[in-house]
């Protein structure tokens, strides 16, 4: 979504940003790479759980910050 921010990253006043600190506005390819894990979410729920970036954020080599 604009700003890599979805829903709730508004609300709580997060977004998602390259690792480099770049928005991932406009680059789809980065996008639905960082979101192919949602198929999985017993695996993104376990990563988040034990404190570790989600496995999607790490393939598309993202990361979320407070905006």
């Amino acid at each position: 979504l604009p700003g890599g921010q979805s829903i709730g990253k508004k609300i709580m006043k997060y977004a998602a940003v390259k690792q480099d600190g770049s928005s991932l506005e406009g680059d789809y390819a980065t996008s639905a790479t960082r979101n192919v894990t949602l198929f999985i979410p017993l695996l993104d729920l376990i990563l988040v759980l034990i404190d570790k970036p989600r496995l999607g954020d790490d393939l598309a080599k993202t990361k979320v910050v407070n905006k």
